[in-house]
């Protein structure tokens, strides 16, 4: 049995994916800080606990103001007592909140407890990540006491990535190639379906199974105005820009939310998805577009298409914002 901790609906997929893909049981902890993904996780944890292979679901609603001020830190304090037990009973903790230069604080006290640890990239572009200054990383050191060292501890067995040559090399050592396709493969239909439930209800599932693929383009949407780096008009006018593109030469548009946007963007003849589900679960179901069109995300490598555009790798980089 193993032990995943959270922080989006892409985490879950992925942990769903290793749980089944090995057939061995796991734990999964639910935390964040992000309202709109907290309403996710509520009814998620009501799906993942209907899975067979689901021993437990835990979550952990944090707030960033007494994250600031160490008032989480002693609620983590109280709530490990709740789940220690099982917690010290399974092989490894699976952790995917975390950066190639630190760990995050609502990782990091599961961290300090766990005694093999093996640690997920959040996207396959988490290498991008922009190196913090050596005050941030020193303030994130004494203030939160977040582990920047980390790489360098006996206790991780790894550190799961889709690309380790592209990673900075301090973490050469414990680099470890994560293979999507490879763990995909090895899931019966039974199991996908699994997956696909946990996220997606049977009238969600009707809706998905309709789409009408042909002359389609995906727009995989970014949550651009809520990390500040534009409003939230500026946002809708660069999507609508993409649409107006694509539609006026006879595609079918389909624009997929990012899980942390809050923008509604009602576009005329789009089929507009909310964030709620990962978009891995397209491939899971077999829906092939004509072309995906992201703006610097990982999800577009695990979309289905015959062309995939990937608008500027390092667009959010540039703004030290890599979701």
């Amino acid at each position: 049995m193993n032990f995943y901790v959270c922080s989006t609906p892409y985490h879950i997929f992925l942990s769903l994916v290793m749980i089944y893909s090995k057939q061995t049981s796991g734990i999964i902890y639910l935390t964040t800080h992000e309202k709109i993904i907290d309403d996710n996780f509520k009814a998620l944890q009501l799906n993942l606990m209907k899975l067979d292979l689901v021993e437990e679901t835990h979550y952990r609603k944090r707030n960033k103001f007494k994250e600031r001020v160490g008032i989480e830190h002693y609620k983590d304090i109280t709530e490990f007592k709740k789940i220690k037990q099982n917690f010290n009973k399974c092989s490894a903790i699976f952790i995917y909140p975390w950066n190639p230069y630190s760990l995050y604080t609502i990782s990091n006290y599961l961290f300090e407890k766990a005694g093999v640890v093996n640690l997920v990239e959040d996207g396959s572009n988490l290498y991008l990540y922009p190196k913090p200054s050596k005050f941030k990383l020193l303030a994130k050191k004494y203030l939160y006491n977040n582990h920047s060292n980390f790489h360098a501890e006996n206790k991780v067995e790894s550190i799961l990535v889709q690309f380790p040559e592209k990673y900075p090399n301090h973490l050469n050592s414990k680099l470890r190639e994560l293979k999507l396709n490879k763990m995909f493969s090895n899931l019966t239909k039974s199991s996908k379906e699994k997956i696909v439930g946990a996220f997606v209800d049977d009238n969600e599932l009707s809706i998905l199974e309709k789409i009408n693929t042909t002359n389609s383009v995906i727009i995989l949407t970014q949550p651009l105005s809520e990390d500040g780096y534009c409003n939230e008009v500026e946002k809708k006018v660069l999507y609508k820009k993409m649409v107006t593109n694509y539609s006026s030469k006879g595609y079918k548009i389909i624009l997929k939310k990012h899980p942390r946007e809050k923008t509604n963007y009602n576009f005329q003849d789009v089929l507009e998805l909310d964030g709620k589900f990962p978009s891995e679960i397209f491939s899971m179901l077999e829906i092939m577009f004509n072309k995906a069109i992201g703006v610097c995300t990982s999800a577009i490598y695990q979309i289905d298409a015959k062309e995939k555009f990937n608008t500027d790798e390092e667009f959010l980089s540039r703004k030290g914002v890599i979701k």
